[in-house]
Parts: structure tokens; sequence; C-alpha cells
């Protein structure tokens, strides 16, 4: 449901010569496909590729400063962001001599950071988390921003370049270079036929073509000049991002602290009583894991998310007295953005585990409730998951948060399977049929398995698989999801091995499951049949396999995704071929009653099990509401994906 959300950043932006943005606060979903041109530019064919490309290298730096830039090592730069609604200060410190960088920001009820120390970049989230980067992608961007720190392009530094030629851009002509560091991720470079000097940037992060453009360059003491206005574009007018420097100056030497690592913030979440782990019972429906919680003393329940990040729902909000500032744009799995805020509590309790002054996300959710039929208040993500270790006992319905330094040694029958972070949530390599995959672990979401439509593509799985409909398969941020179920005959996990898994073949463009960073997206219908220790410290998660092991997952049988509107349940879809689509029903109607039963008597979630696990041939009679009438069908259940 909440599968592998893409939350966004609120420093879009960055300072003086980076032009990868400050992944800052919620991160960023990445990615690196070819960097694609902005609409109108007109092109002009050049001659002489190499030697245009120096002559324009050279003019950029003569014109930005020449050999005074021999004598800077360092650039300190201080300013105002503003995103979203939302305005505050933005420091950074860089280091041109080897890409160092540290920088930080205060944005309404939000703080965070985020820099590269010359061995990892890091991220300090606002909830305090300081989080290393490690994914193949994020750190290919962060070789990209370390050589755009130290002005790589102006260097000897080694670096694939392509000559793009001469475009045209609102009247102004500029020469593009697409640059590609070592190890790096590749982004256009842009700069102004009549200055010589760098005017904007753009590069794929993900879904999102971001131009970042550079403007009222102004000299430093040292004769430098350095663009005092930075403007970052997504495509959402929610998340553009500017930042208006107060100050650049430029330094010789720095003491070595000030491009340290921060340290993260640990004293704002504590266990009371001596205790030094928590044990929860939560609720499993729709694979869904949802525990009781407590917001200032008032009781919530929450979904527990590794693909996301402590969040309130905007009803849940009102209901607590809080108030929610900023209104950026935020992606999931279905295909619209919708609105993000954020909001502070005074306090946060799972049990006896207290987090103090915690930041929340703030999401409305749209239908997500009436598809999942439950009632909830958020989510609990990467936050908690960063810093406990957590185990998800799926059997016996428990939940237990571990200090690291109490933690026992996980059982000599676990199999451990290591994995990176892909911004927030962890990705492992897995097979799917044979086929590498890379694969994140999403405890939001319901499906057993969900391929992303880059990686349905380059393998063919279509052809593959040979699927017989498309219809909804889920629901998350942003709507439902359409894609084409079939059936994996076995899903390695490293040493742990699946069978008979359903897959859901995810074919559009838009929302998360379109999204190259991943292969795909593996939920609770998978992980129901372990229990699941989650070590982020340590960058590995443990499978204990259960009962369920053996279990074939089972796919609706009456053809209909149902999801709750009032008393009544709605039909959002009816799969062709289906007992559904032969009985008459129709997307819209309105279901009072299934066996001769209210459907308001029962939870969803036991409906569709119904739907589900009823034998093939067999009849399954509705109550149907159409343009105010009463029908009654008669709906054969059959096997729609063997």
């Amino acid at each position: 449901m909440f599968e592998n959300e893409c939350l966004p950043s609120p420093a879009r932006a960055r300072l003086g010569r980076r032009a990868l943005p400050l992944l800052v606060a919620l991160g960023a979903c990445s990615g690196a496909p070819p960097v694609s041109h902005p609409p109108g530019a007109g092109v002009t064919e050049p001659t002489g590729e190499a030697s245009e490309l120096a002559r324009v290298l050279a003019r950029s730096r003569e014109a930005s400063g020449g050999p005074r830039w021999e004598q800077v090592a360092f650039l300190e730069q201080r300013g105002e962001l503003s995103i979203g609604g939302l305005r505050g200060e933005l420091t950074s410190l860089e280091d041109l001599r080897d890409g160092r960088s540290r920088s930080s920001y205060a944005l309404g009820p939000i703080t965070g950071g985020e820099g590269f120390d010359g061995e990892h970049a890091w991220r300090l989230d606002p909830g305090g988390e300081l989080v290393l980067v490690d994914s193949a992608e994020a750190l290919a961007r962060s070789k990209t921003a370390a050589w755009l720190t130290r002005h790589g392009y102006h260097r000897a530094d080694a670096a694939a370049y392509t000559w793009l030629g001469v475009r045209e851009l609102d009247g102004q002509r500029h020469a593009v270079i697409e640059a590609t560091p070592p190890g790096g991720s590749p982004l256009q470079l842009w700069f102004s036929e009549a200055s010589g000097l760098l005017t904007r940037t753009i590069y794929q992060e993900g879904l999102d073509t971001v131009t970042t453009t550079f403007d009222d360059y102004r000299p430093t003491e040292a004769g430098v000049l350095i663009p005092m206005r930075i403007t970052t574009d997504t495509g959402d007018p929610r998340n553009l991002s500017t930042i208006v420097l107060s100050a650049a100056v430029t330094m010789a030497t720095a003491p070595p602290e000030a491009l340290a690592r921060p340290s993260p913030t640990s004293e704002a979440y504590s266990f009371t009583g001596g205790a030094r782990e928590v044990e929860l019972p939560f609720e499993l429906i729709n694979n869904h894991i949802y525990i009781q919680a407590k917001v200032n003393g008032q009781p919530v329940r929450l979904l527990v998310d590794t693909g996301g990040v402590n969040l309130l729902t905007a009803a849940a909000i009102q209901r607590l007295g809080l108030s929610s500032e900023g209104a950026m744009a935020g992606r999931g799995a279905g295909g619209e953005q919708v609105d993000v805020g954020f909001a502070k509590a005074s306090s946060l309790e799972l049990g006896a585990l207290v987090a103090r002054d915690p930041t929340f996300y703030i999401f409305d959710f749209g239908r997500l409730i009436d598809v999942e039929d439950v009632a909830f208040d958020g989510l609990i993500g990467h936050e908690f998951f960063h810093r406990f270790i957590v185990h998800l006992d799926y059997a016996a319905g428990r939940l237990r948060l571990t200090d690291p330094a109490a933690a026992p040694p996980p059982p000599a029958t676990a199999i451990a399977v290591p994995f990176v972070l892909n911004e927030r949530i962890p990705l492992i390599e897995a097979e799917i049929d044979g086929v590498p995959a890379r694969v994140t672990i999403d405890t939001g979401s319901r499906a057993s398995l969900t391929a992303s439509s880059p990686f349905v593509a380059k393998h063919g799985l279509i052809a593959r698989y040979q699927p017989r409909f498309e219809t909804i398969t889920g629901w998350g941020v942003g709507g439902p999801v359409r894609s084409s179920p079939a059936r994996v005959a076995e899903l390695k996990l490293g040493g742990a091995a699946v069978r008979g898994v359903l897959v859901d073949l995810f074919t559009g463009t838009k929302g998360a499951f379109a999204d190259p960073r991943a292969d795909a997206n593996l939920g609770g219908g998978v992980l129901r049949r372990f229990a699941v220790t989650f070590d982020y410290g340590k960058r590995v998660m443990y499978l204990e396999p259960n009962a369920r092991l053996t279990e074939t997952d089972r796919y609706d049988r009456s053809g209909l995704f149902l999801v709750r509107r009032g008393a009544p349940l709605e039909v959002a879809a009816v799969t062709a071929g289906s007992g559904a689509e032969r009985a008459g029903v129709q997307v819209g109607d309105l279901v009072h009653t299934i066996d001769g039963i209210e459907v308001s008597k029962r939870p969803l979630a036991a409906w569709r099990k119904r739907l589900r696990e009823g034998a093939p041939g067999s009849k399954v009679p509705l109550t149907l509401e159409r343009g105010g009438k009463r029908l009654k069908v008669s709906v054969t259940l059959s096997e729609l994906v063997p």
C-alpha cells in the first residue's frame, strides 16, 4: 500500500558549484537514466567537438576567476532556503581541493543536513538519524557531487565528456556538455555563450528531471565569482526550491572538524524504567503490521513501514491538536503526487520506548483508509528501524525493538541477507526465477512481489509469464496501482527460497514502481512466512522461516477489487474474463450483501479472504446497487492466476 514511497526533499537545491541537490530531510528517489533536454530548446550541431569542449571549459574557468581559484581552498556560504511554503536558513562549507563538504538547514519545524567526509556521503535526517549513503545510485551521486565541489570540470580530473551542442533557451544561447565523473552519475552542464559562466545543470533523479539554475554572480574578496541565487525545479511547483545567498566567503584554511560528520542525536529516544528493549503485540491485517502507540499521550494506531517515515494522517493531526506546516509534493505507489506537510509533537510512545519532540510528516491518504478498511493514524518507519534492532515475528504477532548494544546474537538457524539502503529502504540482491534482481524490502506493502516497469521491460517479463489480464492490484499514496499478476516459480532471498509467489508486473510510467533504482519490491505477502529481524547498523536482515514458508500465494478468484464506501463496498475494478465480468458486475457498483450477509457486518479483509479462498467453481451471490436500483447476481469463482 505504501510501497517504496518516494518522499520530497525540502532542500532540492545546492550551494555554490555543487550541481547535485542537498539530499536532506526526506531524501530523494534517484537513478541515472539518460539526461533529458528541456522542452523547446533549439539545438545547433557543432563541428570540432573536442576543441569546442576545451574552449567552453577554459572560458568558464577564466570567466569565473581563472588562476584566482588556485588561492582558494574552502568556500563557506550562508543563505535563505524557501520551498513548499517554508523558509529557513541554509549553510555550507566546501573543500574545493578534495570535494569534502558539510551543510545544514533549519526549515520551519525541521532541521537536518548532508555532506561528504572524503570516504562516505552522509545525511542527517530531521529525526536526528545519521545515515551513510551506500546504494549504488547514491554512491554515484555522491561521487559526482564531490567532483563538482572541487570544480572537476575546471581541472585535469578524469571525466567522460560528451558535446551536446549549442542550445537556445529563453532567447539565450548556451554551450551544453554532458559530464560523467569516474564512478559518478551523468549530468548536463550549461554554459552561457554570453558570459561563459555555468547557468544550469540538468540530471535525472529517479522519475524526476532536476534542473538547477544559477544567476546573480558576484565576486568574493578573493575575486572569484559565485552565484548568489540558485533555483532547483523538479517539475512540481510545490517542490520548487530557491536559495538566496547572503554571504559567500572564500578561505585558505578551515578547522579539520568543520567538515567532519556530525553525531546522531540519540537522547531523544529512550527506554523507561531501565529497559533495553520493548515488545508489543501487533495486528496483521491485509499483510500490514498495525501497532498501538501514543502521540502526546493520546492513543494512535500506526502501521510499521520500512518504506516510510514517522508520519501522521491529516485527520490524525486534527484529532491530536497538532498543526502542519508546509505544502510539498510526495510520491507513493500511485501515479499522482500528494501534499506533504510537517509537524512537531512532544512525544511518541511505543510502550516503554519514548521519542521526545518527534517530527512527523503529514499526508492526506485520500481513499487509502477505504481501501484498507482499517482506521489508522499514520506510520512508524525509518527513524525506528535506523536506531533499533527491529524483530517482526509474523506468526506470533509480536514486534520487538532492542537497543543495539543489548541485542543478543541472531539464532544460528537464521538466514542472513545483507542489504544496502536505497535512501531509507533496505535493498537486497535476490533472484526471480534465476534473474538477478535488486529488491526493496517493504513491510508497508501488502503484496508479495511487485516488479518495476524498467525491470519488466528489460527482461521481457510480459512475454515470459504471459499474464492473462491487467487490473488494479493495489493502492498507494497517489491512487490505485494497475499491473498484471503472474506467478514466480522460485524467489531466492539469500539462502532462503520461496516458491509459488505472486508477482505483479507493473508497466506504467508513474509512481514508485516506474523508478529504475530498484527492480522489484517485496512486501508482507512474502515476509509473513518468516520472523524477520532488521539490523540497519550491520546492514543485515535475518530470516527465520515459519510454518507459512511452503504456502502458495492465492489470488482473488472473483475478479473484484473492492473498497469500502460507508456501509456498502464499492467495485473499483472488474477483471477481464472473470466470474464477476461474466455476471455483469460493473465498476462503480455498490455491493450490499455477499452470501446473503450485509457487508457492513464483516471487515473488508474478511470478504477478500472469502473471494480469494472460495473453491473454484463455487458460486457467490451478491446484492448490488446500480443507479439507485438493487440487483442480484451470482459470481462463479475461478483460478485467475494458475
